[in-house]
């Protein structure tokens, strides 16, 4: 299959490099890209950062923090930003959504028939169902059943309770038991570990530590997946990319994340459909230069109290989000937060 490459026009400029392009190639590049285009290079950083402190116990008491930062306003001449990054891509994707089920699969089917026109859904199951992990097996098999890949979702608020490695070898050992007496298996560990909950000036140098011990748990949780052919995947707030201080080496720890997990969700936290891909964009371009790295960009569909940063008061804007053509090769799709949420809302849907 013929492959093509596209360069992002203000890469180019900025590295100089316009003489190693083939005249046709930069013929074609400014024929698409207006002078407004060019100068309207959308800075990395985005405007709000956004906590969102939630219960894993009761997801229905969320509470949710908005902080304003130095982050520049978006500037764009149209509805969202032109995506064209570096990327080697055969034009193949995947039209499928992905769904957190915290509270057990009641709704799979619902969710089934709202979305049509997608592959089965992917799906992050919590292994507790009503207060008991009985049914953890019988969800699993009903989901692939329709041949729905899941992950099993671990999710903890607080850096003291970052979960032992003990523990996360338990239940490693639950998946492989499954894995080993099924043909379909379950493809490995979602964490949705939220570590920095309860710090109040997030890229102090002072919580270095904090940080430092959140990527050693995703490298040591990765280490004892791999050994047992499963893959780990981790989400993440959007706003990690603006962690840059407080960590030692010096740089975004959204990267350091990449850098471990093979499949990283970002919470995008928006509804604005011009900021939407920004909040994703320096971890999906990261990702394109690596190889096997997966990203998703998650939409909040629970009531979190704020119509900016959740579609559940006006679920049919999401649609468009839905829509959009994102070009990275490293984008895998969309995720919705949360399978229960979105089938009560009753949105059919289609690629």
């Amino acid at each position: 299959m013929q492959k093509f490459i596209i360069i992002h026009v203000s890469t180019i400029i900025r590295n100089n490099s316009v003489k190693y392009i083939y005249p046709l190639l930069i013929a074609l590049l400014f024929i698409s890209c207006d002078e407004s285009d060019i100068q309207n290079k959308i800075d990395e950083n985005v405007t709000d950062t956004i906590q969102i402190v939630q219960n894993t116990e009761d997801l229905e008491s969320t509470e949710e923090k908005v902080e304003d930062t130095t982050k520049n306003d978006i500037n764009t001449t149209s509805d969202i930003t032109p995506i064209t990054t570096v990327q080697e891509d055969d034009g193949v994707r995947e039209k499928t959504l992905s769904f957190f089920a915290w509270n057990g699969i009641s709704n799979y089917d619902k969710v089934l028939e709202l979305q049509q026109g997608y592959q089965e859904p992917t799906i992050y199951l919590n292994p507790i169902d009503n207060g008991s992990r009985d049914n953890f097996t019988q969800n699993v098999e009903y989901l692939q059943k329709f041949d729905s890949k899941v992950w099993f979702l671990l999710s903890s608020s607080g850096d003291e309770n970052n979960p032992p490695m003990d523990y996360i070898q338990s239940q490693v050992d639950i998946i492989t038991e499954y894995n080993s007496n099924h043909t379909k298996k379950i493809v490995g560990m979602m964490f949705d570990v939220e570590s920095w909950i309860g710090i109040t000036e997030q890229n102090s140098s002072e919580n270095i530590e904090i940080w430092s011990r959140y990527l050693t748990f995703l490298q040591e949780s990765k280490d004892i997946l791999k050994s047992s052919n499963l893959q780990t995947g981790a989400v993440i707030p959007f706003w990690l990319d603006t962690i840059t201080e407080a960590f030692v080496n010096g740089r975004a720890i959204n990267y350091d994340v990449i850098d471990i997990v093979d499949e990283t969700v970002i919470m995008d936290y928006t509804t604005d459909i011009q900021r939407f891909y920004n909040y994703a964009k320096s971890s999906l371009e990261y990702a394109n230069n690596l190889k096997n790295k997966s990203i998703k960009i998650a939409l909040e569909t629970t009531d979190v109290g704020d119509d900016k940063v959740s579609f559940y008061n006006h679920i049919s804007d999401i649609t468009p989000f839905l829509k959009t053509d994102i070009t990275d090769n490293s984008f895998k799709g969309f995720s919705i937060h949360t399978l229960d949420s979105f089938a009560n809302h009753n949105l059919k849907i289609t690629p």
